[in-house]
């Protein structure tokens, strides 16, 4: 039996608040009722590199017609509050070029990735970005968090200027309380998780079940019952609550416009009533004769791209996409014109809720032979050790989508990185790039890769419903066909930025809107088995995958860039599992199409529906819940006396019994992570393991056990005051995940 996620919080920073909270930023705070301020502190300059400009612990995103860096800040407004205003202030300008030339960033489909190459045009005029901060407020489990993306650098007519501080100013106001707050203990520890001022929990009620939990629950057809029951029994085995609901009754017993709203209400009701963390979709969206089975909400979304030709409008009128039933938020159709999940263009922001929840994923089965195969796949992955082997493929040359995978040796550290950046030392990497392969990457030589045990696989090409290409120069496709050919015994989880391979609508690439603009949707074709590539390599009963992410419509990245937009999600999925911690798959995929997500004030708006739809596109075929790793590790964030998370602290963890030490620093939110069996550690269960914090003058510590019958365990750390008393603790047990949560009383510092 695989093991188990399990989540043991010391939290030793529990300060009671009686009013709102103070928050800290690295220099700076500001104590009110009705506002306060955190200060963004950049410690050093960027990098002006090639036409685009790179620093340390930001992201890259396109913004209109150009690539720059911003921070990522989430900060938790206080309960019963949410945004009136906000404000900015920049200090510690430099200037850092008189006469520099931005590359012209182009939103491109990744079918025409790489055909402008050799016609980079440059910006010289024009100011970049209009504000330095964009932001918008969500709801993730009723906490209201105000996403801010922040870009300390400013080009003007050439002229490039340097921001070391930028102070936000955020006036409060009163609101009702979202409907989604459930108040449970784990959702404050995760929003500590999350955001930059972690102390501001304290302003949240904590409140109990009153029913019985269900962490994780199928949804599915009755006729498909007796087969996704085994996995149920499997889950409850493996000490997580579980339960499976029929279609049948959802629709008898929930009210709703449609199917899909019925579906979403019954989540709700046992998201708010049972806890439930992860939802299975156990049916296909159609049957094999077109016929709604288990059917997806469809939502809109639009974007300017480049083809390879020209730039043109397209939008799809039908996006099928199952973040609807992740995002719990409103009603994705707050105009109530029957278009869901619009969000832009003349329409409102509300209208789509993209800080999931729950974790999602979907079995794309509609007989009980698939879903037999699809259930089996999921027990023999979470049963058994798991691969160390992870594929990466790219078409083309290293230049194009061999960026996807491969990180460039001479790039100084300033390059988007690629799939292996993030990837640790014990995965042992086999590299399929078209560029290093003589002869060509031929379907059989794909497939022998494939078939020797990979814990992923890693496309990056160009695809379709049905097909996707491995071998550019020499047209070679991968198709249904092979996918259903795959004898493997292991079964990887698989990974495309490709155009549509994703599309479990079954619907082909609109030809004449990929060329002239419209409704991709429009006048589309579909296979008569409504099956796509990705539904195929799942429902293979003798090999194949285990999970998908790909694409359900056109791939998206920039024209000389295709680690942005898809390429981004693409990477973060990895990010996730291997350096956050996150290795349930359902919130790795889930967080890595937040990692993107844009906010709706002050983003260029061509580059907002970019994003936009670069989050419906990606969707999980996979159970949510499968942990994809079976290593045990120890994540933690570093708060200071006021609850705030501490940048670049150092971080020792001692292994007790053999005295071993291991150091790291936490990154740009104050997380840390030790990987206990990538360390080569020597460890039993029940070992004792000192963790010690250090910042400056101010440090703090606690020590755990370690528990060898899960997969991670998570420490918050507080720093800035002496070893403090243990009052109290209590012990609770969320279906398998344990959480430790220790009442400290506060001591002053010495």
């Amino acid at each position: 039996m695989s093991k188990h996620l399990a989540m043991v919080v010391a939290t030793v920073f529990m300060i009671l608040v009686c009013s709102i909270a103070v928050f800290a930023s690295t220099n700076e705070t500001t104590e009110n009722r009705n506002f306060f301020t955190y200060t963004v502190t950049f410690d050093s300059p960027p990098t002006l590199k090639a036409g685009r400009i790179y620093m340390k612990d930001t992201i890259q995103l396109m913004y209109g017609h150009v690539i720059l860096p911003f921070k990522r800040v989430y900060l938790l407004l206080p309960y019963g509050k949410t945004l009136q205003s906000i404000a900015w202030d920049k200090s510690g300008e430099t200037l850092l070029a008189t006469d520099y030339s931005l590359k012209k960033a182009q939103v491109t489909l990744v079918s025409a990735i790489g055909k402008s190459k050799g016609s980079v045009e440059y910006i010289r005029t024009g100011t970049y970005p209009k504000a330095p901060v964009m932001y918008d407020v969500g709801i993730f489990r009723g906490f209201r968090i105000l996403r801010a993306y922040v870009c300390p650098v400013k080009f003007v007519d050439g002229k490039v200027y340097f921001y070391q501080n930028i102070k936000i100013t955020v006036t409060l106001t009163d609101a009702k309380i979202p409907k989604t707050y459930r108040g449970l203990e784990r959702d404050h520890i995760e929003v500590a998780m999350e955001v930059a001022n972690p102390g501001v929990v304290n302003t949240y009620p904590v409140k109990k079940l009153k029913q019985d939990e269900y962490r994780y629950i199928i949804i599915t057809p009755q006729s498909l019952a007796n087969s996704f029951q085994a996995l149920i029994n499997h889950k409850i085995s493996r000490g997580l609550t579980a339960t499976l609901i029929t279609l049948e009754d959802i629709e008898a017993n929930y009210q709703g416009v449609d199917t899909q709203e019925k579906i979403r209400n019954c989540i709700i009701d046992y998201y708010l009533n049972h806890g439930t963390e992860y939802v299975l979709l156990g049916g296909d969206t159609t049957d094999s004769s077109g016929n709604d089975f288990l059917p997806h909400r469809a939502t809109r979304a639009n974007v300017t791209a480049s083809n390879g030709i020209s730039v043109v409008d397209i939008y799809s009128s039908k996006f099928p996409d199952d973040l609807y039933f992740s995002g719990l938020d409103g009603t994705w159709d707050s105009d109530g014109d029957g278009i869901y999940g619009e969000g832009d263009g003349g329409s409102i922001p509300e209208e789509a809720d993209w800080l999931g929840e729950i974790a999602v994923g979907r079995a794309p089965v509609d007989t009980t032979a698939q879903a037999d195969t699809f259930v089996n796949k999921v027990i023999a992955f979470e049963s058994n050790s798991r691969s160390t082997t992870v594929m990466l493929h790219a078409e083309d040359d290293p230049q194009s989508f061999g960026d996807m995978s491969v990180i460039k040796k001479n790039s100084g550290g300033y390059s988007v990185p690629g799939v292996e950046a993030y990837l640790p030392s014990y995965i042992n990497v086999d590299e399929m790039f078209e560029a290093h392969n003589t002869p060509d990457i031929t379907i059989s030589l794909y497939s022998q890769h494939i078939e020797q045990g990979n814990l992923f696989v890693n496309h990056a090409g160009h695809g379709d419903t049905n097909t996707y290409m491995i071998d550019g120069s020499s047209s070679t496709q991968f198709s249904k066909d092979d996918a259903l050919a795959l004898q493997n015994t292991v079964y990887p989880i698989h990974a495309t930025v490709a155009c549509y391979s994703g599309a479990f609508d079954g619907l082909h690439a609109n030809q004449m809107a990929l060329l002239f603009g419209g409704d991709v949707d429009e006048g589309a074709s579909a296979e008569s088995d409504y099956d796509c590539l990705a539904e195929a390599f799942i429902i293979n009963d003798q090999g194949g995958m285990v999970a998908t992410m790909m694409n359900s419509r056109f791939g998206l990245g920039d024209q000389n860039d295709p680690t942005l937009c898809s390429g981004q999600i693409d990477n973060a999925l990895y990010e996730n599992v291997f350096q956050k911690g996150l290795i349930n798959l359902g919130w790795a995929v889930q967080k890595a199409r937040e990692s993107v997500s844009p906010v709706y004030y002050n983003y260029d708006v061509g580059t907002y529906c970019a994003y936009k739809w670069t989050i419906y596109d990606a969707n999980l075929l996979g159970d949510p819940e499968m942990p994809v790793l079976d290593h045990h590790a120890i994540y933690g964030k570093v708060v200071d006396a006021n609850g705030n998370a501490v940048v670049n602290a150092t971080v020792t963890l001692k292994h007790v019994p053999s005295g071993q030490t291991f150091q790291t620093t936490t990154d740009a939110n104050g997380i840390f992570g030790f990987d206990l069996d990538e360390l080569g550690l020597s460890y039993s269960n029940g070992d004792s393991v000192e963790i010690t914090a250090v910042n400056g003058t101010q440090s703090g510590s606690t020590t755990i056990q370690i528990d060898t019958s899960v997969n991670v365990q998570k420490v918050i750390v507080q720093i800035g005051q002496t070893t403090p008393e243990i009052d109290a603790y209590t012990v609770m047990i969320f279906g398998g995940v344990t959480v430790l949560l220790i009442a400290a009383a506060v001591s002053k510092e010495e």
